[in-house]
């Protein structure tokens, strides 16, 4: 048994690319990740009702209102991890779409 790149290799197979998933990062979610890809994630998002694609996610602004409420959605719906979230919505980091979210919250929460 050696350790590879990509995970444990057995012999002369790499068995991490079949258990995992994909490359072996994203914690087995690998096959639930290339469901999400292309028109599926949009139509699920609500980028369609806005008429937003990659162009307008890059153009608008990180913590957009509309950005915010579609990552709001997109957790509460799916497994997505706030990672993938902001990677998909060009929302920056993970640690600023987590501070987006907290903020948004607790100003709903305040409210009340």
């Amino acid at each position: 048994m050696e350790a590879g790149a990509a995970g444990v290799v057995f012999g002369r197979r790499d068995v991490s690319r079949k258990v995992i998933g994909t490359d072996g990062r994203n914690g087995g979610r690998g096959a639930f990740w290339r469901r999400e890809k292309g028109k599926r994630w949009r139509k699920r998002s609500g980028l369609r009702e806005r008429k937003w694609n990659e162009k307008t996610l890059e153009a608008k602004r990180k913590g957009d209102f509309g950005k915010i409420a579609i990552a709001r959605q997109l957790r509460a719906e799916t497994k997505m991890t706030h990672r993938w979230i902001a990677e998909r919505l060009r929302m920056g980091t993970t640690n600023h779409l987590t501070h987006l979210l907290y903020w948004e919250k607790r100003k709903k929460t305040e409210a009340k």
